[in-house]
């Protein structure tokens, strides 16, 4: 069985799960953390800013439930069809027995959906990288093109080798330590300057915004919904598990971490900056040693969540290649 099935022989339905090998519930958990902690968490001061302070504390948990309930879902409905082990078989499976028509259209909205949101995701990967290395590399003054380019270069032997989601231990739990660096480095800074020194003058701490527009709201909705959409590559996720009926356990590792992280890059950013909350909480650094060092963190966390999702992109392109 070649690498782009997915391991595609399917199994009586309502059996359960087959044990196989594959990775363990906490490495599956580590793969989820990279899979949704990915550049939307640089986003989340700038996103509470735009609707206050009450509303972001609510906004994060329910988004993150949400998700959590959907890749449950998803979970639940591949038991009943355990041949399945990617996203486009699951759904080919559940419509099997519709009109042809049907079974085409599904088909062709799951398979563009997934592929799009995960090339769109990857384009933000290679910016994000891109801008790291321009921040490692801040004195070098060269274009964004340029360095997103270099990155590029960086990640083609990870891309070209790389075959399964749990491939590479170590560098997924670096991918969880990375980011904590990533976000805990400028909000350590921020704390030891101080709110009074952090927040300019002009910059309100509401609980509601005060001017909150439609745009604003939207905008901001846009990236809560944005980082957590991972449940879009859930069924390749649970497929490579050593026995995935313990995919819940995985999230159940997995979605404090992804709360507590969101919450505190949410909230402390716009605390310590209010209103004024910068695009990306590396932003908020002037530039030195800690910028550098945030820098590293950053092109660490890209590139894995980067790797991980372009596995996926790589394995459907090639399945429709031999068809």
């Amino acid at each position: 069985m070649n690498d782009a099935d997915y391991g595609s022989a399917k199994l009586p339905e309502g059996k359960g799960f087959p044990l196989q090998p594959g990775n363990s519930v906490l490495l599956t958990a580590g793969i989820i953390i990279a899979d949704v902690v990915g550049a939307g968490i640089l986003a989340m001061g700038s996103a509470v800013a735009h609707v206050g302070w009450l509303l972001g504390t609510v906004s994060i948990p329910v988004l993150l439930a949400m998700n959590i309930h959907v890749s449950i879902l998803l979970w639940r409905v591949r038991r009943l069809h355990p041949g399945a082990s990617t996203y486009l078989e699951l759904a080919s499976m559940v419509f099997e027995q519709a009109p042809s028509i049907q079974l085409r259209t599904m088909q062709g909205l799951v398979a563009g959906s997934q592929n799009l949101y995960i090339f769109s995701m990857l384009c933000v990967y290679t910016l994000s990288i891109g801008k790291g290395l321009s921040m490692l590399l801040y004195d070098l003054h060269l274009c964004l093109p340029s360095m997103a380019l270099a990155g590029c270069a960086m990640l083609l032997p990870f891309s070209l080798t790389a075959r399964k989601l749990g491939a590479y231990n170590t560098p997924i739990w670096i991918n969880v330590a990375t980011t904590l660096g990533t976000i805990l480095i400028p909000i350590i800074w921020m704390s030891f300057q101080g709110a009074a020194v952090t927040r300019p003058s002009r910059a309100s701490f509401v609980a509601v915004a005060e001017d909150l527009t439609p745009s604003a709201f939207f905008q901001a909705a846009s990236t809560f919904s944005f980082a957590f959409s991972g449940q879009f590559m859930v069924v390749e996720i649970m497929s490579e598990m050593q026995n995935p009926e313990d995919f819940p356990k995985a999230y159940a590792l997995s979605a404090p971490y992804q709360a507590a992280a969101f919450l505190l890059v949410g909230l402390s950013v716009y605390y310590f900056r209010a209103t004024a909350a910068a695009e990306m909480v590396v932003f908020e650094l002037p530039f030195g040693a800690l910028t550098r060092l945030i820098a590293v963190c950053l092109v660490l966390h890209m590139a894995v969540t980067y790797v991980v999702k372009n596995i996926v992109l790589c394995k459907n392109l090639l399945s429709y290649c031999q068809r």
